[in-house]
């Protein structure tokens, strides 16, 4: 048998191209495109050191108290990671001049496309397919989760706990157990 392994070349890891739950910065948002089919929607496209994410904004045309608080929750979601990157005035003026949904997400992203910032994703664990290995989503918390660049990083008010349910939420965990009650 031969041992030699000048020959042998390591075997490259193979990075996500996602961005991971947690704090990271800088991210920008790159675009915002509009879905106008069923429940409207906006979905926002995230970078950050050459990963992505993204997420979508549910906002329903209703009147009704549901659809007006759920469209009211997710705009004012926007305007917290947009706030962090222009004023609350140019933000309100891309809305203001805006006649639906597909032109306020150009206005958007001329707005604010590339300006940078820091913001907490949450996470689910994914199940993998095909054997593969369950995976982590980062998603968009409700909630305190973007913060501008100039707040040093030491003085950072974001918080992020894999352990805490709103922060992270894990796959249930299988139980391994016989009929028995025994784990074989």
């Amino acid at each position: 048998m031969n041992f030699d392994t000048s020959s042998v070349v390591e075997r490259e890891v193979q990075e996500s191209t996602y961005i991971k739950p947690g704090i990271n910065e800088p991210v920008s948002m790159e675009s915002f495109v509009a879905n106008t089919e069923n429940v409207p929607y906006m979905q926002v496209e995230f970078s950050c050191n050459g990963k992505t994410a993204s997420g979508r904004f549910y906002l329903p045309e209703g009147a009704d108290e549901e659809s007006v608080k759920n469209r009211n929750s997710n705009l004012a979601r926007i305007k917290h990671m947009a706030t962090k990157v222009v004023t609350a005035e140019e933000f309100d003026a891309a809305g203001k001049s805006s006649s639906n949904l597909t032109q306020y997400c150009e206005n958007l992203t001329t707005l604010l496309k590339g300006k940078t910032f820091r913001m907490k994703f949450s996470g689910k664990q994914m199940p993998g397919k095909d054997g593969k290995k369950e995976w982590d989503l980062a998603t968009i918390p409700n909630q305190r989760f973007a913060e501008s660049l100039e707040i040093p990083r030491e003085k950072t008010k974001l918080v992020y706990d894999p352990k805490n349910q709103y922060d992270y939420k894990a796959l249930p965990v299988a139980d391994t157990k016989d009929a028995s009650g025994l784990p074989f």
